[in-house]
């Protein structure tokens, strides 16, 4: 039953990350991002950035929990 629990706290900590990586995003975005170009705006279209942030998120905290 340890790995169920190790794995709930992977997807947690995976959606954390997601979180915290939108909040960012979306701070730098008002504050330093004056004019996107039309073609950049589609490039988010199938969420790769929050994807990517929960698989770093997932797999970080199984690293740090199976070399501890």
């Amino acid at each position: 039953m340890r790995s169920r629990g190790l794995v709930y706290e992977a997807v947690v900590m995976g959606v954390l990350i997601v979180i915290g990586g939108s909040v960012v995003a979306k701070v730098l975005e008002d504050y330093f991002v004056t004019d996107v170009p039309p073609i950049c705006r589609g490039w988010n279209r199938y969420h790769v950035m929050e994807i990517t942030l929960f698989l770093t998120g997932f797999f970080v905290h199984l690293f740090l929990c199976l070399v501890r």
